[in-house]
């Protein structure tokens, strides 16, 4: 029942989702110019999350190894044993798939200033850092409950780390750019 509620809570973010890759789409119809121009910057991880969010996201990934390291001498029933640790390892290897593709990626917005992108990049990769270290708690504190028998209070746990991610997730969508000149001086007058 707590997946349902969360997936009714992404319905608004899912429409907006798809609306702003609408706009988009019409963006870069509007947008079409013959010159292309780019800053030339360096752009690593490091540039957009600092060290120690990253050193974070190691850790809590290194805790849950090591709880389903210990959890292995002692199985609970239902526990799939070292698949755990792949499972997770994927989950934060697309995590920061994703923040290499938002670093690196195309500019979605065509008009966009090259600040605004910058400080858009900096909270989407940031957020996404998060979202692995939490990711990794969370399934770390599932593991813990099952061992201790507590299960029964993991919905609470589940709930409040769904409501967490729905808050991080609106993070992204209320971002306000800063810089609305590049909108006016690209537009070509019909």
């Amino acid at each position: 029942m707590l997946t349902v509620t969360f997936f009714l809570q992404l319905l608004p973010f899912l429409y907006l989702g798809l609306s702003g890759v609408k706009y988009q789409q019409l963006m870069r119809k509007v947008g079409q110019s013959t010159q292309r121009k780019a800053k030339l910057t360096p752009r690593n991880m490091l540039d957009f999350v600092s060290k120690y969010l990253l050193m974070a996201t190691f850790i809590s990934f290194i805790a849950y190894v090591m709880m389903v390291i210990y959890i292995q001498q002692d199985p609970f029933p239902g526990f799939v044993g070292y698949w755990n640790i792949l499972f997770v390892f994927l989950l934060n290897a697309f995590y920061f798939f994703m923040i290499h593709r938002i670093i690196s990626g195309k500019k979605m917005d065509p008009h966009q200033s090259h600040d605004d992108r910058m400080s858009h990049t900096h909270l989407v990769v940031k957020l996404l850092t998060m979202g692995a270290i939490l990711a990794n708690l969370f399934l770390t504190t599932n593991l813990v409950l099952s061992v201790l028998e507590l299960r029964h209070i993991g919905d609470i746990i589940q709930s409040l780390y769904f409501q967490l991610v729905a808050l991080m997730m609106s993070q992204t969508t209320t971002y306000e750019p800063n810089n609305y000149d590049v909108y006016r001086t690209d537009v070509k007058p019909e």
